[in-house]
């Protein structure tokens, strides 16, 4: 059942998931690891338009 703001979100919905405060925000928790495959294919974010090359990520 919603009550109050309908924001068009239903975390009624979702499972397994945490939510904070009135609003109810996504709490994202933070990763235990993080894992680079490839240091060579980082690109900063002021070149992302330039790159063609879809295996590239941006940092």
């Amino acid at each position: 059942m919603k009550i109050g703001i309908d924001d068009g979100f239903s975390p009624e919905l979702v499972t397994n998931a945490n939510f904070d405060g009135f609003l109810e925000i996504p709490v994202i928790e933070r990763p235990k690891e993080i894992i680079i495959p490839d240091p060579e294919k980082m690109i900063p974010f002021s070149k992302r338009n330039r790159s063609k090359d879809s295996s590239e990520f941006v940092h």
